[in-house]
Order: structure tokens, then C-alpha cells, then sequence
């Protein structure tokens, strides 16, 4: 059921958000910018050291009003920005749970600009409809693909002023389109519990909410890392590039060199490097690749045994 919560921090996001987007776009309106240009920018709003201090006390916040265990809570590293310009089309009917997120989840959304009648997301209001309509898309999954409920069931999400909006994974929704004249930014973001074995995300990578502060997986591994690109696995090497490049700035790891396989003497370069590594003779403290899919079964049992968790991939968000 989706609630609407009145945050005290509410005002400090969204000024934060303007006064830095005038750092970065003196005297520049915000619907000038381009929708690549503003999500550029919301990436870069949520590395801020003050957007986590606040991320960090809406989280907390919204923890205590729900009633939440704080000790098992998991949080989205990072949240996700949300640009949704008149006429643009956002998401269709769905629900966070099939969309891979467990049945333990909350979602958090956080208007910051624009959100007028016709620009915001809609929702369906009864929970005895609500769930009627997801035990049809699950019977009939091209259900999804219409219009699922009567108009009267559908309200629009239109928080009343310093409130953020909060829904279960079970809450159906939707940004079909943007029919008013206002460009809308908002930004949500998950709450998990460590024993959701429902979920398909790698909740390893989830920052965990403690009583003294959130605590980052694997802080202690400041690495240096190798990129290694496979060839003639079936998988684009320019792919390869752009998904470990990404994930590495998102994560903030630090890549210093990279090597590509010699493909016609299996994997002569990698086991050189892993070898150097292992004995501590290597510049690199670790290798990072696309996907441990590059290996065939074979070789991903001797990489494995050599590998002493020493090999991050991006796709599995694993270590090997």
C-alpha cells in the first residue's frame, strides 16, 4: 500500500540539488538542460558528501516512522534519479517484485522538482484491488499490457509539501506519460532486509544501516585493479569496456591498467597476471572483468581455484 510520510529533510534535498546544479549550470534554467545533461548531474549529486549525510538521516527517519529493524535493514548504494520531461514516456504497469526486488522491500520516493497533476506516477489506491489485478498479471502476464484498472482506482502520486511517498514491493504503478507542461525530477530508492530470500539483486552490494553510521560491503578493499577484455567469447569487447568502466565509477574502484587476451592461446595472460598477483610481485591488487560468463565451465573451475577472491565481475557483482 502505497503512504505518504511528511520528512523533515525533505527541503535540505531538494536545496542541496539546486544549489549545486548552479555550481555546475551558472544561471541556467533547469528545463534548458538536456535530459542526459541531468542525469549526468544527478549522478553527481548523490556522490556528494552532504547527499549522503542526508540520505543517510531520511533513511533513519523513515526507519523509526515505520517502525523498521534498524539492525537488519539494507540500503540502495546509490539511489536511482528520475528525469520525466512533458511527453516523455516513464514505465508501464508493473511492481517492484517483478521486477527482481523482494518481497521484503520498500521503495522510497523523493519528488525534488516539478511534480504537478499530469507529471507525476500513478498508483492503484484499494489493496484489495491491487492485489487482484497482480494475481491477474501473474495468470495472464499480457494483462500488464492494457489498461489494467477502472480510472477510479487509479490516483496520482501528488505528496503534500516536505512529504516523500513509500510503497511495498507489491504496489502496483506506472509513469505512462508526461501530459502536463512541467518537467518532473525525483529520485527513489529501496530498503531491504538482509534475510530476503526472495530478491534477485545482489544485496552484497547493499550498504548496511547501522546504529552508528552506514556501512559500505567490503570497505577495507581499496584496490588497484587490471581491466581485463576476452575476446571471441560471444560477448562485445566494446561492451566489455563500457560495463567495467561504468560499474568501477559507480563503485569508485580504482582501475590503473588493462590487458586484453591473447584469444588463440586460451588464457595465457590472464594466469600470468594472476600468478603475479597471488605472489605479491604484481603492481595490480586485483583483476576486474565483464562477466565470469566468458569462461567456459572448465576454465571457470581453474580460474576459480586460482584466483583466491582476487577476480571482480561486473555482471555478477561477484568475486571470483
Amino acid at each position: 500500500m502505497l503512504t505518504f510520510q511528511e520528512t523533515q529533510y525533505l527541503d535540505d534535498l531538494q536545496e542541496l540539488f539546486f544549489l549545486s546544479l548552479e555550481k555546475k549550470y551558472p544561471k541556467t534554467p533547469v528545463e534548458s538542460l538536456s535530459v542526459l545533461d541531468l542525469r549526468e548531474f544527478f549522478y553527481e549529486y548523490f556522490k556528494r558528501t552532504e547527499f549522503s549525510r542526508l540520505y543517510d538521516c531520511l533513511v533513519r527517519e523513515i526507519a523509526e516512522k515505520q517502525a523498521l529493524d534498524l539492525d537488519r535493514l539494507l540500503l540502495q548504494p546509490l539511489p536511482t534519479g528520475r528525469v520525466f520531461p512533458p511527453g516523455a514516456h516513464g514505465t508501464s504497469w508493473h511492481t517492484d517484485y517483478l521486477y527482481g526486488h523482494g518481497e521484503k522491500t520498500i521503495t522510497i520516493w523523493v519528488p525534488i522538482y516539478g511534480v504537478t497533476p499530469g507529471s507525476s506516477f500513478k498508483y492503484i489506491s484499494d489493496t484489495k484491488i491491487n492485489n487482484q489485478l497482480v494475481q491477474k498479471i501473474f495468470e495472464n502476464p499480457e494483462f500488464l499490457l492494457g489498461e489494467i484498472a477502472e480510472k477510479k482506482d487509479v490516483r496520482e502520486v501528488i505528496p503534500a509539501d516536505g512529504s516523500v511517498a513509500i510503497f511495498d514491493s507489491n504496489q502496483l504503478h506506472c509513469s505512462h506519460e508526461n501530459t502536463s507542461n512541467s518537467l518532473r525530477l525525483s529520485f527513489d530508492f529501496r530498503i531491504s532486509l538482509d534475510d530476503d530470500t526472495t530478491t534477485t539483486k545482489n544485496l552484497a552490494g547493499y550498504f548496511r544501516l547501522t546504529k552508528s553510521g552506514l556501512k559500505k560491503p567490503n570497505p577495507e578493499r581499496k584496490l588497484s585493479f587490471l581491466k581485463y577484455i576476452l575476446g571471441g567469447r560471444g560477448f562485445d569487447t566494446a561492451a566489455q569496456h563500457i560495463l567495467i568502466g561504468g560499474l568501477a565509477q559507480d563503485k569508485s574502484m580504482k582501475i590503473i591498467g588493462q590487458e586484453a587476451e591473447v584469444e588463440r592461446l586460451g588464457l595465457t595472460m590472464l594466469n600470468h597476471h594472476l600468478k603475479e598477483i597471488n605472489s605479491g610481485i604484481s603492481k595490480f591488487d586485483a583483476i576486474i572483468l565483464a562477466s565470469k560468463t566468458l569462461f567456459s565451465d572448465d576454465e571457470f573451475e581453474r580460474v576459480r581455484k586460482n584466483s583466491c577472491e582476487n577476480i571482480y565481475c561486473c555482471a555478477e557483482g561477484e568475486w571470483i
